[in-house]
């Protein structure tokens, strides 16, 4: 004889509840009864939303200072183990970095930039490598025009002309034979239509 409580459902449409089983004339939990066997551990978020979370706590306990079935190799964290799985739960275990805005596109996607100093270093160095390329060096700039092409193209910071790394995101026909690129400039985020 089974009976099944169901408690909710999730955003998913999946039931949530209890399952009982009877041991002679005794209700029996089914949850309860394999945490307490040592056979199912406790969901640490979910045991807060049913009724019986106050068992399932108390038995999972008792079933790891017994160290029955899968926990027969369980060693209790020290307090310093339980800080810090404790504050990395505050956090959500979020993982920051320090960034700077490079381009807003629109109210849900902008570009931004790692400002970790090796990233930032890294940076520096790819455009000091760039500056020494003079904007009119024979053959600069030429690439086969293609999708998803990395090139380098020319753009004015305000302090004229110099040369960044970009992608093409889609070839722009102009009638006749020529063709200009809609780029994306890599390290940057902003785009434009080149030649």
């Amino acid at each position: 004889d089974v009976t099944v409580e169901i408690e909710t459902m999730d955003k998913g449409g999946n039931c949530i509840g209890q399952m009982y089983t009877k041991r002679g004339q005794e209700r029996v939990n089914l949850g309860v009864a394999l945490v307490e066997a040592g056979l199912a551990r406790v969901n640490e978020y979910s045991v807060n939303y049913t009724p019986c979370g106050d068992a399932l706590k108390r038995e999972e306990a008792v079933a790891k200072r017994k160290r029955l079935n899968i926990w027969k190799d369980y060693v209790e964290p020290s307090a310093e183990e339980l800080a810090a799985a404790k504050a990395a739960a505050a956090l959500g275990s979020l993982n920051t970095m320090t960034v700077c805005v490079s381009e807003i596109v629109n109210g849900s996607t902008f570009f931004a930039q790692d400002q970790s100093e090796a990233s930032v270093s890294k940076l520096k160095a790819i455009e000091k490598e760039l500056a020494a390329i003079p904007a009119d060096a024979p053959g600069a700039g030429e690439v086969q025009i293609s999708k998803n092409t990395t090139c380098l193209a020319l753009f004015d910071d305000g302090s004229g002309n110099k040369w960044f790394r970009a992608k093409i995101l889609r070839v722009v026909p102009q009638g006749g034979e020529e063709k200009h690129a809609l780029i994306r400039y890599i390290d940057y985020g902003n785009e434009e239509v080149v030649p």
